[in-house]
Order: structure tokens, then sequence, then C-alpha cells
């Protein structure tokens, strides 16, 4: 074999190999194979919350960080961030989706959210649908637990959505 005929084919294989890497990877950002959506151990749940909750506790600071992280939501399901929050407490940020596709978000005290849960309707302390970008900014008029709910129902594909949130006092 000669030096030109060896190069045309590690030329060929790289290239091969090329467009296998670009073709996997998309597949696996895309996540939309219809067999993955039928098996019943990657079936979204109704209702799940996420494993990383916001403080516990009271809120020592005047402007805290409440939450920052970014949440990995099932199409036509939803994840759940539970908020524990007191009166007077302002709550602002913004929740964007990665990839600029839309979803919705709602911000619900623990009622809501049980009656969320159980299908029926929900009168929320904010929402914004069908958006890319949410900017959230709302002030608690009781203690308790809060829930900021990103809902994907109807939607096609998985999102990942990035939640960054303060809590400020009486401000």
């Amino acid at each position: 074999m000669d030096e030109q005929s060896f190069l045309l084919i590690l030329t060929s294989v790289v290239a091969a190999g090329t467009i296998l890497l670009v073709y996997f990877a998309w597949k696996a950002r895309a996540r939309t194979d219809a067999t993955a959506r039928g098996s019943p151990a990657l079936a979204p749940t109704l209702s799940r919350t996420v494993s990383r909750e916001a403080d516990a506790g009271p809120h020592k600071s005047l402007n805290e960080l409440l939450y920052d992280d970014i949440v990995s939501v099932t199409a036509g399901g939803h994840e759940s961030i539970p908020l524990v929050l007191e009166e007077g407490d302002r709550v602002r940020g913004v929740v964007s989706e990665s990839d600029g596709y839309t979803f919705n978000a709602y911000l619900m005290d623990e009622v809501g959210f049980g009656k969320y849960v159980n299908g029926r309707r929900v009168r929320s302390l904010w929402s914004d649908e069908d958006v890319a970008t949410a900017t959230l900014d709302v002030r608690i008029d009781a203690n308790g637990t809060y829930y900021l709910v990103l809902d994907l129902y109807g939607k096609q594909l998985d999102r990942d959505i990035s939640v960054r949130l303060r809590c400020s006092k009486g401000a």
C-alpha cells in the first residue's frame, strides 16, 4: 500500500469517526428516542421534588441566595423546588432554559401545590407560561413552604432550566 492510499483511508476513518461522535452527541442532547419514552423505568413521574432543597431554616442575611442550580425537567412532566419562606420575604430571581425552549413556571403555597399535584385548578402567587426566561419578584404574605414549579405540560423535549433565586427581608 502506498502512502497516498494510506492517507486516504486514514482521512476517511477520521471523518467517519467525527460524524459518529457528532451524531451521538446530538442524539444524547435531543433525548427524544421513542423507545426510551415507552420504557417504564424512564417514564416521567407525576410529582418529584428536586433533590437539592433550599435552605430549610430562617434566612439570616438581608439578601440571601436562596437557590442556584440547573434543574432537568422531563418532557410532559414537572419538577418542584421547595422553599421555606417567612412573612415579608421578597423572592426575586430569573428562571431560564439553556437552549431557549419554552416552559411554564409557577410559585405556589403548600395547599396550592397539593392541588396542582392532584390535577386540580390552582391559583398561584406568581406564574409565567410558555416562556424561555421568566423574571420572578414576589412578596410572601405568610410563613410556610412554597414551591417553584417548572412545568413542561404538552412539551415534546426535555429541558435544562437554570434557577437563580434570592430572598430579601422586608425589602
